[in-house]
C-alpha cells in the first residue's frame, strides 16, 4: 500500500524519490521508507526545479524595450516608465538594436498595409448589406495576428498612435520614436506600392484602394473631424487599457492583449462606416491612410487622419496621467 503524504514513516513511489542505500527496502518492494531530512531535500530540489524553469522565461518588455519588473496591486512603483533622462536619451540614434527594431516596423507597416489595405478592396468589390462588418472583421483578424507575431520583435507599434501615446506616458524614448514613425511612413509607402501593383489601376481607380474619405455632399468636414477623432480615441483607450499600460499587460497576457487591440479597431471600424452614411470608417492609423492616399492619388481632407488621431492620443495621455490603471490600489497604500 502506498500513501501520498509527506511525513516521518510514510513512503513514496520508487519514481519520486532516488534510492538511499542506507535505508531499508520497503518488506512489499515498491516503496522505500523516507526521513524528514529526506523529504525537506526533495522539497528544496522541487522548488529550485520550478525556480528554474521561471527564470528560463525570458522577460517580457514594455513599447520602449525596457523590461517590465513584476507586479502586485498593492506595491506603488513607477519601474514601468521611463525617467526625464532615459527619455531623451539621445544615444538610442546610436543602438544598432534600436535601429534593427525599427527596420522590423518598416517591413510590418508594409506588410499590414498590403493585407488590411487588401481586405477593404475586396469588401468594397464583393459589396453586400454591411461592407463595414466585412472590412472590420478582416482588420481585426489582421492586426491581432500581426500583434502577436512581432511583439516579441519591436513592440509591434505599426501605427503612429500607439507611438504617440507610448511617448505621452513615458513608455518610449523620443530617438526610438522618430525612427519608428519614420520607419513607419517608407514602410507604409511601401505598402501602398505593393497594393497598387497587386491590384492594377482598374481596381485602384473603382475602390481607390480603400483610402481615407467621405463623400462631402453627405458628411461635412467637421463631421468627418469629429468621428474621425472619437473612434481613434476609442480605439486607443481599450488598447492602453487592455495591451499597453506595463500593468494591464500582467492582467490580459500577451495573447488576450493583441486580441483586445484587434477588437477595438475591427469594433471602431464597423460602427463609424455604417453610423453616418458618406463616411467610409474611422482610419486610426495616420501612416497607413498616408501610404493608401499616395498609391491612389486620393487626398481628400488628408490632415484629418493625421490631426484628429493626433489629438485623440494627446487626450488619451493626459487621461492616463490623471487616472492611471490601479490608481485606487496606489492611493491606499500610499495611505
Amino acid at each position: 500500500m502506498e500513501t501520498s503524504r509527506f511525513a516521518p514513516d510514510t513512503f513514496v513511489s520508487l519514481g519520486a524519490t532516488e534510492h538511499r542505500p542506507h535505508e531499508a527496502a520497503f518488506n512489499a518492494g515498491n516503496g522505500l521508507p523516507i526521513s524528514v531530512d529526506h523529504v525537506a531535500s526533495l522539497g528544496h530540489h522541487i522548488t529550485r526545479s520550478r525556480q528554474a524553469s521561471l527564470n528560463a522565461i525570458p522577460h517580457r518588455k514594455s513599447l520602449s524595450g525596457v523590461p517590465i519588473p513584476e507586479f502586485h496591486p498593492d506595491i506603488v512603483a513607477d519601474e514601468d516608465h521611463l525617467t526625464l533622462e532615459q527619455m531623451f536619451d539621445w544615444s538610442e540614434f546610436r543602438s544598432i538594436s534600436v535601429w534593427r527594431s525599427g527596420v522590423a516596423e518598416l517591413f510590418l507597416m508594409a506588410l499590414y498595409v498590403m493585407v488590411s489595405g487588401g481586405v477593404t478592396v475586396w469588401a468594397t468589390q464583393v459589396g453586400g448589406p454591411v461592407v463595414s462588418l466585412d472590412v472590420g472583421l478582416g482588420v481585426f483578424v489582421t492586426l491581432t495576428l500581426f500583434i502577436m507575431a512581432t511583439a516579441a520583435i519591436s513592440g509591434a507599434h505599426f501605427n503612429p498612435m500607439i507611438t504617440w501615446t507610448a511617448v505621452f506616458t513615458k513608455l518610449c524614448s523620443i530617438p526610438r520614436a522618430v525612427i519608428y514613425l519614420f520607419m513607419h511612413i517608407i514602410g507604409a509607402l511601401l505598402g501602398g506600392a505593393f497594393l497598387r501593383v497587386c491590384c492594377g489601376p482598374t481596381v485602384t481607380a473603382s475602390t481607390k484602394l480603400g483610402s481615407w474619405g467621405f463623400d462631402p455632399s453627405v458628411v461635412t468636414v467637421g463631421q468627418a473631424f469629429c468621428l474621425e477623432f472619437l473612434f481613434s480615441w476609442s480605439y486607443i483607450w481599450i488598447t492602453w487599457g487592455t495591451a499597453i499600460d506595463p500593468k494591464q499587460q500582467k492582467v490580459f497576457g500577451p495573447v488576450i492583449g493583441p486580441v483586445c487591440v484587434g477588437l477595438a479597431l475591427g469594433l471602431n471600424i464597423f460602427v463609424s462606416g455604417g453610423l453616418t452614411p458618406g463616411f467610409g470608417g474611422a482610419g486610426a492609423n495616420p501612416a497607413k491612410f498616408l501610404g493608401l492616399a499616395v498609391a491612389a492619388n486620393n487626398y481628400q481632407q488628408h490632415w484629418i487622419p493625421w490631426i484628429a488621431p493626433l489629438l485623440a492620443c494627446i487626450v488619451q495621455g493626459a487621461i492616463y496621467w490623471v487616472a492611471p490603471p490601479h490608481h485606487e490600489a496606489e492611493k491606499s497604500k500610499k495611505d
